[in-house]
């Protein structure tokens, strides 16, 4: 086979042939089309014809049932005519009620009453009596409508005793002048209209069957069904004809529903106009679409055929067409596996064989490439290897601020194991949050150097690296190549430097405090014992009933007070001496109490005491002791701006025992001292409390605190080997918990 000048197979045949031959095919299938059209349209016509017959099934079982009720009314109004009926004597009246009664076996009792429904005359099959319901009908419903000439009939009800479905009727007694005289009325027995219902014909298993305006069943074969007064508001039929009073005129597509029964069936309905009933009229699907299922046959049959048809010729046409192609195509596959050395026996004068021989000219030209694109793809697997395990985060990024593509460690530093989540998102969602959309760097094509930034992690953190950009060309493409390195461990080696030098700075600092506030406390102990020491000497000189003995008792008060409070300062710098003695700590409470009280009333704070009986005495100085009391009081009431209450309890706690507590003969056991001081304040937030025994941490106003009070205090606390803890909560108050060591109490 060799090539034209215009690189068509010599001897070329187009395609058209084998289209024409295609197209014949094409003609049968579009003939067939027009055959299904064709029986669709039949089909609808069947259905309206089914439709229409239906209907007049549903009229004919409607006029049934209408002249049943009719022919009830006939009666009632042939009497209600005769004029004895208002002339003649009661006796009369019963007589004739009486025949009326043994004419129309339907009638279970008949009453007569005048125009105002009054002295009711009654008849009946079971009781001579007038039934309640129908002298409360009578005035209540009757009355109005009769009096206008119209007949009445009541909605259906069944009777208790009998179980039978009955019906008040009434009509109206005239004149011949056609004045209204009176009311005639019958309770009429339904069950005749069961077995006038149940005996319909309706095709060969269609049904009938009767509802009232409100859907309730009335007649019906089932018999059980119509006693329980079953609503049939579900059913489609009896729907339409609840909503939709007015029959169609014209018949539409017969359409397939829900039936009594609960198959699907044809169904259709007709309006009694007088009583408000409908008479609902059903075929089962099979039996009214018998004629569309046939013409369904013959169609499919039609169909099958021409498919046949096109089966035979598809064959042909496929096996013709084909035959090449699937060579072409063995060949290929081949080619594909890898041998390109793979014959393609393919020998065709049309578009195939001309595609037979660019496959050839293509395996050629494969060959030749085959071996670079092997050695190519070898070096890009090393390349993505060595960038995917490489200590930096390697990000390629769009002018369009757009990630590209990620290596593994940028994955993991930001928290992701694919890069699917990643892909297609914005960098500044990552990187440069601040920035959003507008990037000094991506916008003006700039290179970054060692920049640091933060990256988001997928947990929410911002981690800081250290970034650099640089623009890259990659496929024909301008990006950007962004590389970083997380400097986490390196931030936080820096904080760790500089804590270490602030507390370095800080404990000079305490050093340099400790030393002033020794000085200072040296030079105010000397004029603080010359000025108790004057006091002392002129109070000794007078008597108790002179004028300045409590003047001069405040001020040796006071003097011994600075002078302790010199000796706590002293304590804090640690250059001060401690003096042991045996403390009561219920009398040490109560003496500090003493100088609280006032300062108390003044800030509107309550004071309760709740002091533990049979303490023990401890060893311990007792100014100090005195100080942290003072101390914890005084925080208290600071925190209780507006007043409140401040609680004093003590006890023992931790295995102390109390005289007489313990079993006879056992020793007691040593424990502690327990101090609680309660205040209902702010209190104390749990970001700062770890940090409140601090030197010098306050969170008072400036000149309010000078921050040494609770470090004094645990300071204090500390060296009589004791402990202090604290208990808050934000708007409820703080809890301070002193706990000294105390010997055992014996009884």
């Amino acid at each position: 086979m060799t090539k034209s000048w215009n690189g068509k197979v010599k001897g070329f045949k187009s395609l058209a042939v084998t289209l024409a031959v295609a197209f014949l095919a094409l003609s049968a299938v579009t003939l067939l089309l027009a055959g299904s059209l064709n029986t669709y349209f039949t089909i609808q016509s069947q259905r309206k014809l089914i439709a229409s017959q239906q209907q007049l099934l549903a009229k004919e079982a409607a006029n049934t049932v209408r002249g049943f009720i009719q022919d009830k009314f006939g009666i009632l109004k042939t009497a209600a005519a005769l004029s004895s009926l208002t002339t003649d004597s009661p006796e009369q009246q019963r007589l004739i009620l009486n025949k009326l009664l043994g004419l129309e076996p339907a009638f279970r009792y008949l009453t007569l009453s005048d125009a105002q429904g009054r002295g009711p005359l009654s008849v009946s099959r079971l009781s001579r009596l007038p039934p309640e319901r129908t002298t409360k009908r009578i005035k209540s419903e009757m009355i109005p409508l009769l009096g206008r000439g119209n007949i009445y009939i009541s909605p259906v009800y069944i009777d208790k005793a009998t179980s039978e479905p009955l019906a008040i009727m009434a009509v109206p007694v005239m004149t011949v002048f056609g004045d209204f005289k009176g009311i005639l009325t019958a309770e009429i027995n339904l069950k005749f209209m069961w077995d006038l219902v149940g005996g319909m014909k309706i095709g060969d298993k269609g049904l009938a069957y009767v509802v009232d305006s409100g859907g309730n069943l009335l007649a019906f074969e089932d018999i059980g069904r119509v006693l329980k007064r079953e609503n049939l508001l579900g059913l489609k039929e009896v729907s339409e004809f609840i909503n939709n009073r007015a029959e169609p005129e014209d018949a539409v597509a017969a359409e397939i529903s829900r039936g009594i029964r609960g198959t699907s069936v044809a169904a259709t309905w007709a309006h009694l106009d007088m009583p408000d009933w409908g008479v609902i009229v059903e075929l089962p699907v099979l039996e009214a679409y018998a004629p569309v299922i046939r013409s369904l046959i013959v169609s499919a049959l039609a169909m099958l055929l021409s498919f046949v048809l096109a089966v035979i010729a598809g064959i042909f046409l496929s096996k013709k067409i084909t035959r090449p192609l699937t060579s072409l195509k063995n060949a290929t596959k081949m080619i594909a596996e890898g041998r390109l050395d793979a014959d393609i026996n393919v020998v065709s004068d049309d578009e195939i064989g001309e595609l037979a021989e660019s496959f050839r000219e293509m395996t050629r030209k494969l060959s030749t490439t085959l071996v670079s694109k092997e050695k190519l793809g070898q070096a890009l697997n090393d390349t993505k290897t060595i960038l995917e395990n490489l200590p930096i985060g390697v990000l390629i990024v769009g002018r369009d601020k757009k990630i590209r593509s990620v290596n593994k460690t940028a994955l993991k530093l930001i928290g992701l194991e694919s890069d699917r989540e990643l892909i297609g998102q914005a960098c500044h969602k990552l990187i440069c949050p601040a920035e959003e959309n507008k990037c000094p760097v991506l916008d003006l094509g700039r290179t970054l150097d060692n920049s640091e930034r933060k990256l988001l992690a997928v947990n929410g953190a911002a981690i800081p690296i250290l970034k650099t950009v640089l623009p890259i060309t990659l496929n024909g493409e301008n990006v950007f190549l962004e590389t970083f390195v997380d400097l986490t461990e390196h931030k936080k080696a820096e904080e760790e430097k500089e804590k270490l030098q602030k507390h370095l700075l800080q404990s000079e600092k305490l050093a340099a405090i400790g030393q002033l506030a020794a000085g200072v406390a040296h030079e105010i102990n000397n004029p603080m014992g010359v000025i108790m020491g004057f006091a002392q000497s002129v109070i000794k000189g007078i008597g108790k009933t002179e004028p300045l003995y409590l003047p001069l008792k405040s001020i040796e008060r006071e003097a011994v007070r600075c002078k302790a409070l010199v000796e706590n300062l002293l304590v804090f710098s640690r250059t001060g001496r401690s003096r042991a003695e045996k403390v009561n700590i219920n009398n040490l409470i109560a003496e500090t109490l003493l100088f609280l009280e006032a300062e108390a009333k003044m800030r509107a704070v309550v004071i309760n005491k709740n002091f533990g009986g049979g303490l023990p005495e401890i060893l311990a100085d007792k100014n100090q002791l005195q100080q942290v009391i003072v101390n914890l009081c005084n925080n208290a009431m600071d925190a209780m701006p507006s007043g409140g209450k401040l609680s004093i309890k003590t006890g023992l706690s931790a295995g102390q025992t109390s005289a007489g507590d313990g079993k006879a003969g056992t020793p007691p056991r040593p424990g502690f001292i327990e101090i609680s001081i309660a205040d209902t304040g702010a209190g104390i937030p749990e970001e700062i409390r770890e940090r409140i025994f601090e030197p010098f941490f306050t969170t008072k106003e400036v000149g309010k605190g000078t921050g040494l009070g609770l470090s004094l205090c645990h300071e204090i606390v500390k060296k009589n080997n004791g402990t202090i803890a604290v208990e808050s909560e934000v708007g409820k108050g703080t809890v301070f918990t002193v706990r000294l060591p105390a010997p055992p109490v014996v009884d």
